[in-house]
């Protein structure tokens, strides 16, 4: 407690002073850049903030004073693929096979579009393509702009938008997979006058397949095997994801815009999962379970933008989002235990959002930023199993949760003597909620510290400071028990509190020609951390349910880097890069084993080779990437996991290219996991069919 007063004084102390001291300047550095000539702002993009460096691919296309900003455009799937396939390019992200997505190994990280969360959540891997992406910010210790909670930080996929004169224009691909998936994206604009308009298409599917086999002795206190069972597993699923999206705007006068979006998706997936149990008390049991689910998202989103050409800017946005999910399981079971489940799960999450946000430019590199923001979401779940199995109680569950919160933030970007630019925040949100009928919320104030110092002729440094909030779904307050496998059930926490969490951050950064590379050290220290905790209740059935455990502290590094490769075959450019992370935390008490400690670390390099033009084309693009990581929990460790990826781009002519794709060509994919309790013990292997060759086309038209 001690310490989080001390980090939140010091903080605002030094937060006050610097706003008080900039302040003084601001109206003396104003009236100088009234009277001087601009120089410096026309050689500045109106309205852009400071310190950008231009690099590409899996290079930053420039960096912020609290963010870096990568450009995808030299991928080789930048046209033919979707987001999940070029974010996993990115310095210190991954994406596992599951399609969760990991920053330093931390998978509570914050995944926006265009600055708010997907409401189709990691559904948005799969729906969203890659040729309407035109950048990817990774903001790994948020200012005050940003919400509360995204302690664990924040990816940014920033869309394609018409600039000027909106001209015809579009592309579209089509792309074949060696494990009968298939896909297929259309884009196209145009306009007239002060109209514009446009659409996007997307639909892609096809089956998965993993198998799965697990060993889990049952233990008493004094560390004896009581029982043991034995799984194996085998799930076959065909996924379907379809996207609409159509777009319109109006030009109200030289600097300002209106612009409406209207968008439709669905995902579905049918699951056909065969397990058999070999208990050594109960004996032999097989599951079979079949599970259709699917998802249906309305979005709509008005923007109002205003722009004038010395960067001042304002945009006023409203959004409204609806999202129903369906999930209906069977379990069939034959053998030792005979009976039938049904358990049903329809949710229908509603969000509402007003949000404004305003830049002024004030000469140089500084840069004012204010805005508020107010939100609201409600969500309703109805769950329910009906069972003839003994010892299984149906239920018929209902859950109404509420949350509203609105939010004001100020932030100013200043130079400060001796190279130094320091960024300072403020926000404050008000949160109220109403979790099934149980009322509560509370105020909180977030500052933040962005410092910023040219260290030589190519190098940079940088600090940070914020206070966050670890991020709380609605659903995570429902306390019902969820049951339907044999072994297995869920449920959520309505005594789960709020999560503090003071980060600090400090990097260097080196960027010269075609060479660079970073490193950062970074701390996080959280008040009742949430972690999601195994329990065996009923004698052999796992629980998972999130707690709070105490004081838990983050520390760790990571590496980027990216350099020409010389002496290798071709009149082209060869390029190597890459990132490294490893992280630590450590957990007061979880279960009755008091402290416990967790580690990740992750190593992902890169080869690229851009061959020369031919006949006024661009080159062919080969890309080999790879990744390495190791992830052990707090009650679990998973063995060394990999995979790989090669690309191949070849341009046909001006408009049309050929992407071949082949994964995990070398060897398969697999994940090994041990996991240790107070009362059981288990070991498990997962193995993912992810070996494939995927062929695309794409083709651009217009101009």
């Amino acid at each position: 407690m001690k310490r989080r007063l001390v980090y939140g004084v010091a903080a605002a102390g030094l937060l006050a002073g610097l706003v008080l001291a900039t302040a003084v300047q601001a109206q003396e550095a104003t009236q100088t850049a009234q009277a001087a000539p601009a120089t410096a702002e026309k050689d500045a993009k109106p309205g852009e903030a400071i310190e950008e460096i231009t690099v590409t691919a899996s290079k930053s296309a420039g960096t912020r004073i609290d963010r870096r900003v990568y450009d995808i455009k030299t991928d080789p799937q930048a046209t033919t693929g979707q987001l999940s396939d070029v974010l996993s390019k990115v310095p210190s992200v991954t994406v596992t096979p599951d399609d969760k997505v990991l920053l330093r190994g931390d998978s509570g990280v914050t995944i926006w579009v265009d600055g708010k969360p997907p409401a189709e959540g990691k559904q948005v891997l799969r729906m969203l393509p890659a040729s309407e992406i035109e950048r990817i910010e990774v903001i790994t210790n948020p200012s005050a702009q940003y919400a509360a909670a995204t302690s664990k930080g924040i990816i940014n996929i920033i869309t394609k938008k018409p600039r000027g004169k909106v001209v015809r224009r579009g592309s579209a691909s089509l792309w074949a997979h060696s494990r009968d998936r298939y896909g297929a994206t259309l884009s196209y604009d145009d306009g007239k006058g002060p109209w514009s308009w446009g659409l996007s298409l997307s639909a892609n599917g096809g089956p998965t397949k993993n198998r799965s086999f697990s060993t889990r002795d049952y233990i008493n206190a004094q560390g004896q095997v009581t029982g043991r069972l034995r799984e194996e597993g085998i799930n076959i699923s065909d996924n379907q994801w379809r996207n609409i999206g159509l777009r319109g705007g109006y030009k109200l006068g030289p600097r300002s815009s209106l612009k409406l979006k209207v968008r439709q998706s669905e995902a579905s997936w049918t699951g056909n999962n065969l397990t058999a149990y070999d208990d050594s008390a109960e004996g032999k049991t097989s599951e079979r379970s079949y599970e259709p689910w699917f998802l249906r998202l309305w979005a709509y989103e008005l923007n109002y933008t205003f722009a004038d050409d010395k960067g001042e800017r304002l945009t006023v946005e409203v959004s409204d989002e609806l999202n129903h999910t369906r999930d209906s399981t069977l379990y069939e079971y034959m053998g030792a235990s005979t009976g039938i489940n049904r358990v049903s799960d329809i949710q229908r999450d509603h969000g509402q959002e007003i949000k404004a946000d305003y830049e002024k430019p004030l000469g140089g590199n500084k840069l004012l930023s204010a805005g508020f923001d107010w939100q609201r979401q409600r969500l309703h779940m109805a769950r329910s199993l009906d069972s003839d199995m003994p010892g299984l109680i149906d239920y018929d569950s209902r859950f109404a949760g509420r949350e509203t919160t609105a939010a004001a933030y100020v932030t100013l970007q200043w130079p400060l003597s001796g190279k130094w630019t320091a960024m300072p925040g403020l926000r404050v949100e008000d949160r109220r909620r109403d979790i099934a009928g149980r009322r509560g919320g509370e105020t909180e104030w977030f500052p933040s510290l962005h410092l910023s110092r040219a260290w030589g002729e190519d190098g940079k440094i940088r600090f940070s400071y914020s206070r966050r909030l670890d991020p709380i779904n609605l659903g995570q307050y429902d306390a019902q028990i969820l049951r339907g496998s044999l072994t297995w059930a869920q449920s959520g926490n309505p005594d789960l509190a709020l999560v503090l969490v003071n980060s600090l951050e400090a990097s260097y950064d080196w960027e010269h020609k075609d060479s660079s590379w970073g490193a950062s050290v970074f701390m996080r220290e959280a008040s009742n951390a949430i972690e999601n905790v195994n329990t065996l209740i009923d004698g052999e059935v796992i629980l998972s349910r999130p707690v709070n455990r105490g004081q838990t502290q983050y520390a760790g590094f990571d590496v980027n880097w990216r350099f020409p490769v010389k002496r290798l075959p071709g009149k082209g450019r060869w390029s190597q890069s890459g990132s490294a992370s490893f992280t630590r935390n450590r957990s007061e008490a979880i279960e009755a084993g008091g402290p416990r400690e967790a580690t990740f670390w992750m190593v992902k390099p890169m080869l690229q080779y851009d061959g020369p033009k031919r006949a006024g084309l661009s080159g062919d693009q080969y890309q080999f990437s790879a990744t390495v990581m190791q992830n052990r929990g707090l009650q679990s460790r998973s063995g060394v996991n990999w995979s790989t990826e090669i690309s191949w781009s070849h341009p046909l002519n001006k408009k049309l290219t050929l992407v071949a794709t082949g994964s995990n060509l070398v060897g398969a994919q697999s994940n090994e996991t041990r996991t240790v309790t107070a009362r059981y013990r288990t070991q498990a292997e997962q193995f993912y069919y992810g070996r494939a060759v995927k062929l695309a086309l794409n083709y651009k038209f217009g101009n």
